[in-house]
């Protein structure tokens, strides 16, 4: 995948492994990223970079600063709805446009488990709920 050897290098300079060279496996099925699982062991973590053009058939430009008010929504979503309800941001490198989230277990989003054709329930009242938390609490929010 194009843009991992970007992630190593930007990995390196936040010292997340300590040295220790880390690996690197390419998340799929974004579009508007290049999402990567970062392993050694100090850690997994996801790292997001995000793109000025996303990754569609046609021309779709986005400004790339979108990725700090993504690490800022999973923010309020941890401070007024769970903790649990997100991942932590790690680290945002402003420079670089890229965010660095903690690595939930299981890596499966329910994007894709509903591309797959899974509907769970349990899963689909979970996001409701951090939905209507969310809103409930920050309405009025600038």
């Amino acid at each position: 995948m194009e843009g991992l050897d970007e992630i190593v290098r930007m990995v390196r300079q936040w010292g997340l492994t300590g040295g220790e060279e880390p690996i690197v496996e390419p998340l799929v099925g974004v579009v508007s990223c290049i999402v990567a699982l970062v392993k050694s062991r100090r850690g997994k973590w996801v790292v997001k970079r995000a793109l000025p053009r996303l990754i569609v058939e046609e021309e779709w430009l986005a400004n790339l600063s979108r990725i700090f008010r993504e690490a800022g929504c999973l923010g309020v979503i941890r401070e007024v709805v769970d903790r649990d309800a997100a991942p932590e941001v790690i680290l945002e490198d402003r420079e670089n446009y890229s965010i660095v989230l903690e690595y939930g277990e299981g890596g499966v989003t329910w994007k894709k488990r509903l591309m797959e054709g899974v509907v769970d329930s349990h899963v689909t009242d979970r996001v409701a709920h951090i939905l209507s938390r969310l809103h409930r609490m920050t309405r009025g929010e600038k």
